[in-house]
């Protein structure tokens, strides 16, 4: 399997993860483990996700109402490992 094609499409699946998509980051964070040694099995999993993404394109994640509030925390020993 031809590394850097696959190092390609990862690229490509984390952008549009970050971006517009969020639904599809666990899956992308799984499979961008095996960048330096794809399978065949790893490919597989690319082509669903991007069938995925093709099949779902027309839906949107709407937030509604005012009092949206968005909370994130962060374990501050995550830092220094």
């Amino acid at each position: 399997m031809s590394r850097v094609l696959y190092a390609l499409t990862m690229r490509s699946l984390m952008y549009v993860m970050i971006c517009t998509r969020p639904d599809i980051v666990q899956v992308v964070r799984v499979v961008s483990r095996f960048i330096e040694n794809p399978g065949r099995e790893h490919w597989s999993v690319i082509k669903k996700i991007l069938r995925y993404i093709r099949g779902t394109s027309g839906l949107v994640l709407c937030f509604e109402g005012s009092k949206l509030v968005v909370k994130d925390y962060v374990d501050s020993k995550f830092a220094s490992e």
